[in-house]
């Protein structure tokens, strides 16, 4: 069933060719949470060969990628930098101000196809959490994303002991979905989000369930092998249903890190 599911992500997603022709920007921000002051490092690549608008972030928006502006002033150098298939990722950062609130963040880049010249630009999800935070944060366990294998995935919610939790995955976070005043869900509504959701779901391997006595578990994702996914993003992020107030939470239910990654 799984290898079933992976092929038909795979055809849908490249149905009529509408969406494996369309080029993606793909990144990775660590460290992920980040805290105030800290520096965030954010590997950037693309699906075809795109030439990147700057060789630093466009903005980093906070809340949601509709957001205001935080970055401030970067003083980035001219430089024309190309990624894509073969080449190594472009890297770049977001120095995290010393007062910044805590919160989700979007760190934006734009670029232009090398062959249509068609602009485009991706969204890539961080959290700035403030010192000592029992928020849930959701880790990759496994190395780089690789297609044909499996991405190991871990909860951590100290705060939420045995509390009930669910996890999806979408390919972008370019914009996202709220879900209350206080918590925009990165993930976007797009074909992955919508094989992952509702679970559980043979893509993933204990997508749904519940946190153990320290507010732990492990899960999985089975990431399809096609060539057609190569230097994709995808998506990661969870919810948490709380059984005890979390301080600055005002839901029934708490938003994991939300989390970008290549697909290599």
């Amino acid at each position: 069933m799984k290898q079933i599911l992976a092929f038909s992500l795979v055809l849908a997603v490249a149905a009529a060719g509408s969406v494996s022709a369309q080029p993606f920007l793909s990144g990775e921000a660590t460290p992920n949470p980040a805290t105030p002051g800290a520096q965030v490092s954010i590997s950037i690549t693309g699906s075809t060969v795109i030439q990147l608008l700057s060789a630093c972030p466009i903005a980093v928006n906070q809340g949601s990628p509709a957001g205001p502006d935080v970055q401030g002033p970067i003083g980035c150098t001219l430089q024309i930098v190309y990624v894509g298939p073969g080449m190594p990722p472009h890297t770049a950062g977001w120095s995290v101000a010393p007062g910044q609130a805590p919160g989700d963040y979007f760190i934006k880049i734009g670029g232009f196809d090398n062959v249509t010249q068609a602009y485009l630009e991706g969204f890539f999800p961080v959290r700035v959490d403030a010192p000592g935070s029992v928020l849930p944060v959701l880790s990759k366990t496994t190395g780089p994303v690789i297609n044909g294998s499996t991405v190991g995935l871990s909860i951590a919610s100290p705060g939420t002991p045995n509390a009930t939790y669910v996890l999806a995955a979408s390919l972008t976070n370019n914009v996202g979905q709220t879900l209350s005043a206080t918590q925009h869900l990165a993930l976007d509504n797009d074909v992955l989000y919508n094989l992952s959701i509702p679970g559980p779901n043979p893509l993933f391997t204990n997508q749904l369930g519940n946190l153990d006595g320290a507010g732990d578990a492990n899960a999985a994702m089975f990431v399809p092998a096609s060539p057609l996914i190569l230097g994709w993003p995808i998506s990661f992020q969870g919810a948490v249903l709380l059984t005890v107030p979390l301080p600055g939470v005002v839901d029934s239910f708490a938003l994991t890190t939300p989390l970008s990654h290549i697909i290599n």
